[in-house]
């Protein structure tokens, strides 16, 4: 399911690095994926660490990295320790809404950002998106 040739990394990467780049992420919001194709997983995993060691040999100043939702920590905390070991940063996105995408009230982000930070210890936390819905009229 998974491309293991390198070609991509070879034109992507070096272009990256000479224009600022620090980070090249494989992989958005990857645990609502993998939950609904779970076979999937060593695959990707797989992918992950070929693709990183990849990156190594062309410039290691580059880190390789995947985003994960904050529902990961309750839905999948497993998957969150797997791509760690598999990366060198796993980023989150935050948007405080219910299972059911209502609203959370603003009270209860100090508490998830914790929640966060205490995961990635002793990582600093990477937040790639953090947003709130501005509503809808259905």
């Amino acid at each position: 399911m998974f491309a293991t040739d390198p070609a991509v990394l070879d034109e992507v990467v070096p272009r990256l690095v000479a224009s600022g780049g620090f980070l090249l992420a494989l992989g958005n919001e990857v645990d609502v994926w993998l939950g609904l194709h779970p076979d999937q997983r060593a695959a990707y995993l797989a992918f992950l660490e070929a693709a990183r060691a990849h990156v190594r040999t062309l410039d290691a100043r580059l880190a390789v990295g995947v985003s994960v939702t904050f529902g990961v920590l309750a839905n999948d905390p497993g998957l969150l320790a797997e791509l760690d070991a598999a990366t060198d940063v796993v980023a989150f996105t935050y948007y405080p809404h219910a299972s059911d995408f209502s609203v959370e009230d603003p009270s209860v982000v100090a508490a998830d950002l914790a929640e966060m930070v205490a995961a990635v210890a002793p990582y600093p936390l990477v937040l790639q998106e953090v947003g709130y819905p501005a509503g809808y009229t259905a």
